[in-house]
């Protein structure tokens, strides 16, 4: 999965959540305050990730893509709106078999599958490479980092 620096939410998302009536529910997604932003943001997010799906690091474009909530909103609705929480994936709402999000969704993780996720592992780069069959390698065989 592509990390990328999710730390500061655009002031227009800031603004935008303030119009919501509830915005920590599964439904505050079809609000049309919401709506209105959903390109420009599936935009930004597509820059941030430097042009690739957030899963399979494939690269997509503005019209193939779908902005994924990683944690359901059914499963956290208090999640809907986070930043931090969306991501954008291969595919479009029109083609939801073929995109990354769908086979996320359908792997029927519970709540406590997604709480023990870990967490991002900042690696320096400088210490890894990857084999020829794409396995990522410490460069220095004592190396203790966590791979």
């Amino acid at each position: 999965m592509l990390k990328v620096d999710k730390s500061q939410e655009p002031e227009y998302l800031t603004q935008t959540k303030r119009q919501i009536k509830n915005p920590k529910s599964s439904d505050a997604w079809q609000d049309p305050a919401i709506k209105s932003i959903r390109t420009q943001l599936r935009e930004e997010m597509l820059n941030h990730q430097s042009g690739m799906c957030a899963y399979c690091e494939k690269t997509i474009t503005l019209d193939k893509s779908h902005i994924d909530h990683f944690r359901m909103r059914d499963r956290f609705p208090e999640q809907t709106l986070a930043f931090s929480n969306l991501w954008v994936s291969c595919g479009s709402d029109k083609d939801q078999q073929k995109h990354c999000a769908h086979h996320k969704d359908v792997q029927k993780l519970t709540k406590d599958d997604f709480l023990a996720l870990p967490e991002f592992v900042d690696l320096d780069l400088s210490r890894v490479e990857f084999t020829e069959t794409g396995r990522l390698v410490a460069k220095d065989p004592k190396d203790t980092v966590m791979i």
